[in-house]
């Protein structure tokens, strides 16, 4: 989010953000940027948010301009909605490893359900994983960089996959990245009546989250990842992975 002309955020004083003034800015630049997309527009004020409220329990702020600031949605308690810690703890603590890959890997990408179970096992290059989006009839691509803790989880699922190809003895070998508890790729349905089914299980509350709700999870996350990660989580690849 550039504040001047070719003058991109990261490199802005932070104390600009405590200016009663930068919240017209944000707004105007919300509205200019994103018009062609409510959800993509949520997601980068939700993302905007998360960091502000770091940057203020740092010490480092003294107020997150972008509390009050109205939704684009007509519903914005539902559409602000994301996984909060302890719903996390409780899916993953007795979670199946089948669900555990796909909620982690979910959270560090914001994949859609359809991307994510049909990601091929070959998109993980050497310094990135290249995501084919259902987008534009799937010609869209997004380049997500393997940052430390996604290249944690993507050779956590390698080494399932190598441990269950001893167990077996036989080569487990599905096209896709993540699969079932039989070696095979997931369907879309098939993940996500195992994942709410689980969900509903661990979680006793009438106002459940969604796996679209991990969505802004990973669009919060991604903003944390920037900060520790400026190299290699650029401003493009946010408006890739989310736009």
């Amino acid at each position: 989010m550039p504040l001047k002309a070719s003058k991109p955020a990261c490199k802005a004083p932070l104390a600009v953000f405590d200016d009663r003034k930068i919240i017209q800015y944000i707004v105007t630049y919300r509205d200019t940027r994103w018009a062609h997309s409510k959800s993509a527009a949520q997601e980068a004020m939700i993302a905007l948010s998360a960091f502000l409220n770091w940057a203020k329990s740092e010490g480092r702020l003294d107020w997150n301009r972008v509390e009050g600031v109205p939704s684009v949605y007509a519903s914005p308690i539902d559409e602000a909605r994301i996984w909060e810690p302890d719903e996390r703890a409780a899916f993953l603590k007795d979670a199946a490893w089948q669900l555990d890959f796909f909620y982690r890997l979910e959270e560090l990408t914001g994949l859609r359900l359809e991307d994510a179970v049909r990601l091929p096992r070959s998109a993980r290059k050497r310094e990135h994983i290249i995501i084919p989006t259902g987008k534009s009839r799937g010609q869209n691509y997004a380049i997500v960089p393997l940052f430390p803790e996604l290249l944690v989880l993507l050779d956590e699922i390698e080494a399932k996959r190598i441990a269950l190809a001893k167990k077996w003895k036989r080569p487990l070998e599905p096209i896709s990245l993540l699969f079932n508890s039989y070696g095979l790729p997931w369907t879309p349905d098939g993940l996500s009546t195992s994942f709410y089914r689980h969900r509903d299980k661990v979680l006793k509350i009438k106002d459940k989250p969604t796996i679209h709700h991990l969505r802004k999870n990973a669009a919060t996350n991604m903003v944390i990842f920037q900060h520790k990660y400026p190299e290699l989580v650029t401003d493009k690849v946010l408006q890739d992975m989310f736009e």
